[in-house]
C-alpha cells in the first residue's frame, strides 16, 4: 500500500477584481508543520514555474527538495482548473443594479453569476469587523426589542435601516451625534444599530482616532451602510482645536466620495468607485454645538443641514432608557435602565450581523415600488413637525430624519422593529423637535440670549432688592438693585437654567455670550467665582436681601431692553 503524500497544491480559485480587471489564482497548499495556507499568485506570474515556486516557498509552502518533482507538483496545480470563479466587487452594498447586496458578512440576493467577493481593497481589518453570529428572532427579542426602551437607540436603529435608502431616493450622505453624560449608554446605543450590520463589541466600532484619508475608506468600506463612529473625544489635542476636525468630518463624509488623488498615485480610485452613501452616527459628552462654542465658533446652515446633535437621555434621565414601564415606580426605574444598558450591549455580542440581510431581502422583494413606499412614510413623518416653518437648512435636516422614518417602517414590515408605524413617528418627531429647539440659541446667541433674559427679569419674579418677600419661595427667581451705572439682576442659578430650557449646553451657551459681552457678574462677593463650565457653572456666595447666600447669575446692565 502506497505512503501518502505530503505535500499537496490544488487550484481553488480563479479570482478577478471588477474594479481593476487584473486577476489572480488562487491556490491552497499543505505548509511546513502540515496547515494549509493560501496563496494568490498573479497570472502572468504563472508563466515562470521558479517564480510560481518562489512565492510559494515565501508562503512557507512544504514543497519537495527534489528539483524536478517540486517544479511537476506546482506544474500539474497550475495546469488545473479552478474549482470556482471568483470576482471581487467594485464596491459595498447594492449590486447588479440593485439586485444584490454585499456586506462584509457576504452577499444577499441576486449579485451576478459568480461568486462575490469583499472588494481587493478592503484589509482584513475591515473585512474583520463585521461578522454573523445568533439568529433573527433573538435579535429581534434581545436588542430590537430593548431598544425600544430608549428614544436614543430606536432611533440609532432607523439609521441603520435608512442607510440603504440613501441610492435609491438620490440622497446625499448625512450624520447624527448622540451626545450626553459618561456612563448614559450611548456606546450602547451605537452597538445596537451597528449590530443590524455585524458589530457585536466596542471594539470592533470604527473611532475617531483615524485620519482624514483612512475615514474615506472606511465610508466606502460602509456603503450603502450606517457607519457607526465611537467616542469623539478621541480627537487628539484640545477640545478647541476638535471642532475643526468635527467639521471637517461633517463635510467629509456629506461629499460622498473618497479624497481625489493624483491619478499616478497607487491610491487613486476610479471617480465612480470613491463614490459612497452612508449615514455616520456618533457618540459625544457635549455637543457638537458645544464643541463649536468651545472653539469660539458658530456652525453655519449648511452643517446643521448635515448632521444634527442629538441628546442621549431625556426627561432627567441619567440614561438612554426614557421610555421605562409605566407602571414602574420612581425608585426601581433607574436601576431598571443600568440592567438594560448592561443587557443590550451583552445582546449584541450575542446576536449580530442577522438583521441586514433580512432586510435587505425585504428590501428587494419590493423592486420598483419601494420608491412609493419610501415616499409614503416620509410624507407622513413630514407632517408632523411643521415644515413649512422651518429654514432651508433645516428642512433638509427634516428629509433625513424622513429617511429615518421611511427605514423605519420598512424594518417593522419586515418584522425586525417590534412597534407601531404611527409610535414611531411620533418619537422621532418629538425627538427633532426638541433638537432644533436651541439651535437658534447657537446661531443667533445676540437675539435669543436678549429675548429670553429680557422676557424674565422683567417679570413679576424679579423683584426690587428690600421688598418684604420671601426669598426662598420658588415664585421669586431674583432680584435688581440700581447701580451708578443702571442695574444689577441676581438670579438663583437654578431658575436661570430654567430660562433655557434646563439645558446644559444651552446654558452654557449663554453664559458664554453674557460674559463675552462683559453682561455677567464675575464677582459678587470676596468667595464667589464666575465659573461657565460643567455643574460649577453659577457664581458661588451671592448675597441677599435676607441675608442668605445662594448660587445665583449676576448680570450687570443685560441690554437695553432689560432696564
Amino acid at each position: 500500500m502506497s505512503k501518502k503524500s505530503p505535500y499537496s497544491v490544488v487550484k481553488v480559485a480563479n479570482v478577478e477584481d471588477l474594479a481593476t480587471g487584473d486577476a489572480v489564482e488562487q491556490f491552497k497548499f499543505r505548509k511546513v508543520g502540515r496547515r494549509y495556507g493560501h496563496a494568490f499568485i498573479k497570472r502572468s506570474d504563472l508563466l515562470s514555474i521558479d517564480r510560481a515556486v518562489g512565492i510559494l516557498l515565501d508562503k512557507n509552502a512544504l514543497l519537495p527538495a527534489d528539483r524536478s518533482e517540486r517544479e511537476q507538483l506546482v506544474m500539474a496545480a497550475i495546469d488545473m482548473q479552478p474549482l470556482s470563479l471568483i470576482v471581487q466587487a467594485r464596491r459595498m452594498g447594492w449590486q447588479n443594479k440593485r439586485k444584490g447586496f454585499l456586506a462584509a458578512t457576504g452577499p444577499v440576493g441576486d449579485c451576478g453569476n459568480r461568486e462575490l467577493a469583499l472588494p481587493s481593497w478592503m484589509n482584513d481589518r475591515q473585512a474583520v469587523m463585521q461578522a454573523r453570529k445568533g439568529n433573527r428572532r433573538a435579535w429581534v427579542r434581545q436588542v430590537a426589542e430593548r431598544c425600544l426602551h430608549s428614544s436614543t437607540a430606536t432611533i440609532v436603529l432607523c439609521a441603520a435601516f435608512a442607510a440603504p435608502l440613501l441610492a435609491r431616493r438620490g440622497m446625499a450622505s448625512f450624520g447624527i451625534n448622540i451626545y450626553g453624560i459618561s456612563k448614559a449608554g450611548k456606546t450602547a446605543a451605537l452597538l445596537a444599530g451597528a449590530s443590524v450590520g455585524g458589530i457585536g463589541s466596542e471594539s470592533r466600532l470604527p473611532n475617531f482616532r483615524s485620519s482624514a484619508a483612512a475615514r474615506g475608506e472606511l465610508c466606502k468600506g460602509f456603503n450603502d451602510q450606517m457607519l457607526p463612529l465611537n467616542e469623539v473625544g478621541l480627537l487628539a489635542g484640545k477640545k478647541s482645536a476638535a471642532y475643526s476636525l468635527i467639521r471637517e468630518l461633517i463635510y467629509q463624509v456629506s461629499e460622498g466620495r473618497d479624497a481625489t488623488r493624483h491619478s499616478q498615485s497607487k491610491y487613486a480610485t476610479a471617480a465612480r468607485l470613491a463614490e459612497y452613501h452612508t449615514i455616520f452616527v456618533s457618540n459625544s459628552e457635549q455637543s457638537f454645538d458645544q464643541y463649536a462654542s468651545d472653539a469660539r465658533e458658530k456652525r453655519d446652515a449648511g452643517e446643521y443641514a448635515r448632521c444634527l446633535d442629538i441628546r442621549a437621555s431625556v426627561d432627567g434621565t441619567r440614561t438612554i432608557m426614557d421610555r421605562c414601564p409605566t407602571k414602574m415606580s420612581k425608585e426601581d426605574r433607574a436601576a431598571w435602565a443600568r440592567k438594560q444598558v448592561i443587557e443590550l450591549r451583552r445582546a449584541c455580542l450575542a446576536q449580530h450581523g442577522i438583521a441586514l440581510p433580512a432586510y435587505i431581502e425585504h428590501l428587494l422583494g419590493y423592486r420598483e415600488k419601494l420608491n412609493l413606499r419610501i415616499e409614503k412614510a416620509e410624507k407622513a413623518f413630514l407632517k408632523g413637525i411643521e415644515f413649512q416653518s422651518l429654514d432651508g437648512a433645516l428642512q433638509h435636516m427634516a428629509r433625513n430624519f424622513g429617511l429615518l422614518a421611511a427605514g423605519g417602517a420598512l424594518a417593522i414590515e419586515a418584522d425586525l422593529l417590534p412597534i407601531k408605524e404611527g409610535d414611531l413617528f411620533e418619537l422621532l418627531q418629538d425627538t427633532f423637535k426638541r433638537s432644533i429647539s436651541t439651535i437658534a440659541l447657537f446661531q443667533r446667541p445676540e437675539e435669543i440670549v436678549t429675548q429670553v433674559i429680557a422676557r424674565h427679569v422683567n417679570s413679576s419674579r424679579i423683584v426690587t432688592a428690600g421688598a418684604k418677600v420671601d426669598y426662598s419661595s420658588d415664585k421669586v427667581e431674583g432680584f435688581v438693585q440700581r447701580t451708578e451705572d443702571g442695574r444689577r439682576y441676581t438670579v438663583k442659578a437654578t431658575a436661570f437654567r430654567s430660562w433655557f430650557g434646563q439645558r446644559n449646553d444651552a446654558v452654557e451657551a449663554a453664559l458664554r455670550y453674557l460674559s463675552d459681552h462683559k453682561l455677567l457678574s464675575p464677582r459678587n462677593s470676596k468667595t464667589g467665582t464666575a465659573v461657565l463650565k460643567g455643574s460649577d457653572w453659577a457664581i458661588r456666595g451671592s448675597r441677599w436681601p435676607d441675608g442668605q447666600h445662594r448660587r445665583s447669575i449676576v448680570l450687570v446692565r443685560p441690554s437695553k431692553t432689560m432696564r
